[in-house]
């Protein structure tokens, strides 16, 4: 999802997620997203979304072993999109 984001040049809850110093902030960056990917997809277009319980152990993740997973995800998903696009 945060792939998709960085092709489509939505930076913001990517940089938001890689900015993250605390749990609060993982949390913002993903709603963002999924708001930014719901509304992609009522204009038709196919965005694969995590399933409920993937975000709940992304988060349960980011509360036991801190942002720093957070941080890679977001690299991650930053270099994906950018090859994407």
């Amino acid at each position: 999802m945060f792939s998709y984001l960085v092709k489509e040049k939505v930076y913001g809850p990517v940089d938001r997620l890689a900015r993250s110093v605390d749990p609060d902030m993982v949390r913002l960056a993903l709603y963002e997203a999924l708001r930014y990917v719901l509304t992609e997809q009522k204009k038709g277009v196919t965005v694969p979304l995590p399933s409920e319980s993937e975000v709940e152990e992304f988060l349960e993740a980011v509360e036991k072993r801190g942002v720093g997973i957070a941080r890679k995800v977001a690299v991650v998903s930053l270099a994906r999109g950018l090859r994407q696009g």
